[in-house]
């Protein structure tokens, strides 16, 4: 039987053939070669959308490519190998098997460098963004930084959600002023020491949630403030007075995007007024303040 040639179809043809294909069969044809690479990009893949969330990376569709440790693997019947390049000196012959109809696994002897190294590849086979990222439990400095340095290269630093769990105020520090949550930002920071870290937020999420924010000033929030709709602090070490300077300043319409605000104190002052109320008249629960103040 005479072979056919699928390349030698024009490029109209051979991207409508593409759009046949799902996200997993669009992986496999584009570890053929770079050429195929095009191939798949012929798909409309930018219009699909990368999460990176714990040990999976999610792709518009529901398709999961799921890193597991190949202390596991012993637990799945392995379908072969597809390779992967971080740098020319850095190159992955990985395992991989079929979890699930939606989830294809990878066996990894490093997880963490695994989900950065794979959503670099998945990121440039459909030329999609990754636009949520989940990054905890703490991934291992080396390899956030490695994300969020890509991230800065490739997207200018913008992404739509973030959660990250971080162990390392530098990592913290460099992350603040370095990405550009446009919707929402979520941080925990569990071993905080009781320092205060006063940043310049150099981007403006619509979202903001910090657990642990103990480090989070209030000079903080008066900057976060200006063009967040929702502002969530957990442990803060804000005072009385603080609050009551900052909840005046909204009542003037400084602040006229922040529509809501929790902050959970477990060191307010029952006895120190804020804004003529005591606290008690502020909660919802004990420790907790929480307000929607009409500007008008």
């Amino acid at each position: 039987m005479p072979r056919f040639r699928l390349l030698g179809l024009p490029s109209v043809v051979l991207g409508e053939i593409a759009k046949l294909w799902d996200p997993f069969e669009l992986f496999h044809v584009s570890q053929c070669s770079k050429k195929m690479i095009k191939i798949v990009q012929l798909a409309n893949t930018s219009k699909l959308k990368l999460t990176l969330w714990d040990r999976s990376l999610y792709v518009t569709g529901n398709y999961y490519f799921k890193v597991v440790s190949t202390a596991n693997i012993g637990n799945f019947k392995i379908l072969g190998v597809r390779h992967f390049e971080l740098n020319p000196n850095q190159k992955f012959e990985i395992k991989i098997a079929r979890d699930k109809d939606d989830v294809l696994c990878f066996f990894w002897d490093d997880e963490f460098l695994g989900r950065a190294v794979m959503l670099f590849y998945l990121s440039h086979i459909f030329n999609c963004p990754l636009k949520y990222f989940v990054a905890g439990p703490p991934f291992p400095s080396k390899v956030f930084r490695l994300i969020i340095g890509w991230l800065i290269e490739k997207q200018n630093g913008e992404i739509e959600d973030i959660y990250a769990t971080f162990e390392d105020e530098e990592d913290l520090k460099w992350t603040l002023d370095n990405l550009k949550a446009s919707k929402s930002l979520n941080i925990n920071f569990p071993s905080y020491q009781g320092q205060l870290i006063s940043y310049s937020l150099k981007f403006h999420p619509k979202i903001l949630k910090i657990a642990n924010s103990g480090w989070f000033t209030i000079d903080n929030l008066v900057l976060a403030a200006k063009w967040c709709m929702l502002i969530s602090l957990e442990q803060s070490k804000l005072s009385n007075k603080d609050l009551d300077a900052f909840l005046r300043l909204w009542m003037t319409e400084e602040f006229p995007c922040l529509q809501f605000l929790a902050i959970k104190n477990e060191s307010f002052n029952d006895k120190e007024k804020i804004m003529d109320r005591s606290p008690m008249q502020w909660k919802t629960k004990r420790r907790l303040l929480r307000q929607k103040l009409k500007t008008r």
